[in-house]
């Protein structure tokens, strides 16, 4: 078994976000936006590894630590009226980009998303990877938790649809809506996202693009009354979840086994020429693994070392 020194690497950043919502019956509406993110910019909060660079917003920076990172619009936001029973209609318009780094799929990173939720939600513990940065095992599915989100997912869990996928979730990192998404086709480019809601179908819908295809949008809906899900009074905000090294050892991206024919070729069938040492198991060769891209290092056990193992477990056993 040769072994890599797994990374996960997914960057993730937000160019642009504006919102734009209608209140009934107080028949006024409010309108936000965000071209530039700094320190200094009004109304935007950061949590966990979200950090203003350069303009934009960096929604994380740490590998496999099951780190998470939220930037969140500060103000409350009222879209529905108690009193009268009225709900907003409402948009958000948002630019982001996701990098994979070129990694391939299954190996770089867990979801990224934006939501409403409860005003004050903080990051929950033990809420990286699958669950969002919103979730964990004990909240995960509760109606107390009056949460929507809009999730771009890029890996495939037990709960997820069996590919990469875009999706809208109520209080759960299960999607009640999905469809198919590839974020290493669209590595580096930036995605166009409007998330609208109308008060009167009662339908929520999420569409996007790529400013490098603008001839093809994709979207979903999903129909619900807000007033079922959401507090009166929501916050708006974006979350990303790292995956923890266990998850994707699981995924089998940690450690991986070759078969005899790659780890022979990467060897040049195990040459004296590319011998690095000798120890008391076998030899040690430098192989290249062309289609992993990595160099690695290879123990040959003998023939008479695998017999000596095996008289000491057939020992132990007996």
């Amino acid at each position: 078994m040769a072994s890599s020194s797994p990374q996960l690497e997914i960057f993730c950043i937000i160019f642009f976000v504006s919102s734009s919502i209608f209140i009934l019956p107080l028949s006024e509406s409010i309108y936000f936006k965000f071209d530039t993110f700094t320190q200094d910019t009004k109304n935007i909060t950061y949590s966990g590894d979200a950090a203003p660079s350069n303009g934009v917003i960096e929604l994380n920076k740490v590998d496999y630590a099951m780190r998470t990172g939220h930037a969140i619009y500060a103000d409350p936001v009222q879209i529905w009226d108690r009193k009268s029973g009225k709900i907003s209609d409402f948009t958000t318009h948002f630019t982001f980009v996701i990098d994979t780094q070129g990694r391939p799929f299954g190996s770089y990173g867990d979801a990224f998303s934006f939501f409403l939720a409860p005003p004050g939600l903080q990051i929950v513990p033990n809420s990286g990877g699958q669950f969002l940065g919103l979730f964990n095992t004990t909240n995960n599915g509760s109606p107390q938790n009056q949460i929507i989100v809009f999730e771009f997912d890029p890996l495939v869990h037990n709960q997820d649809p069996p590919f990469e996928h875009a999706g809208i979730n109520l209080n759960s990192i299960t999607s009640v809506n999905s469809t198919a998404w590839n974020a290493s086709l669209h590595s580096g480019d930036a995605a166009d996202v409007y998330v609208s809601y109308n008060a009167t179908t009662l339908m929520m819908n999420m569409s996007w693009r790529y400013a490098t295809d603008l001839e093809n949008t994709t979207s979903l809906s999903y129909r619900l009354d807000l007033r079922n899900v959401l507090p009166e009074w929501v916050t708006l905000g974006f979350s990303d979840a790292l995956t923890s090294m266990t998850d994707d050892l699981e995924r089998g991206t940690g450690p991986k086994r070759f078969s005899f024919r790659d780890l022979a070729l990467a060897t040049n069938n195990f040459s004296d020429d590319l011998k690095l040492g000798e120890g008391g198991f076998g030899c040690v060769y430098k192989g290249y693994l062309s289609h992993e891209g990595m160099v690695v290092a290879v123990k040959r056990i003998s023939q008479e070392t695998r017999k000596r193992i095996f008289l000491e477990y057939a020992e132990a056993y007996s």
